[in-house]
């Protein structure tokens, strides 16, 4: 097993010298190519904040979790999705303000989890939305019930959006 230090530093160079990454998360390994300038700046930033504890950070997120509907299609007991005030103000997320999250840190940006504690299909604009953190090459990873009722084009549109990875979540099976 490799020293820490040596682990970050062989990272670090094929980061910087191969514009390439590599990682771990959500059980599975990463790898990201054609890596911009711009992230591979923050990531040195993100290690630098790290190392030296920073407790105002220097460098921008390299990973974010948006929630795309906060409201699901599962009447699970305890969860707040089913609380009556909750129901009457039920959100989306848009695909204008992730356009804007793109726009302002999407140069920064390595991954991000589309979940939370509403079903993210439930979202007439998931496609779109998965589309377009894609297009700035960043790895997307959601999760799913696996109740939503997909039909031949939904499925499709699904596979051409390029998520990266689905996970269905059995929770609260009894």
């Amino acid at each position: 097993m490799k020293p820490k230090n040596q682990f970050g530093l062989s990272h670090l160079l094929t980061l910087l010298f191969q514009s390439r990454l590599d990682f771990f998360s959500e059980g599975k390994y990463w790898h990201v190519h054609s890596i911009p300038m711009t992230n591979k700046w923050n990531l040195m930033l993100a290690g630098l904040d790290h190392l030296l504890r920073r407790k105002v950070a220097l460098a921008q997120p390299s990973a974010l979790m948006l929630e795309p509907a906060d409201v699901c299609n599962l009447d699970c007991t305890g969860c707040w999705t089913n609380n009556p005030d909750h129901k009457d103000r039920s959100h989306y997320l848009s695909v204008k303000h992730v356009e804007k999250i793109m726009k302002d840190l999407g140069d920064y940006l390595n991954m991000i989890l589309l979940w939370g504690w509403g079903e993210p299909f439930l979202n007439k604009n998931i496609y779109q939305i998965i589309r377009t953190v894609r297009e700035k090459n960043i790895v997307v990873i959601s999760s799913t019930n696996g109740n939503v009722r997909w039909d031949n084009r939904e499925l499709e549109e699904l596979v051409r959006s390029g998520l990266s990875k689905l996970i269905f979540a059995v929770d609260g099976m009894d």
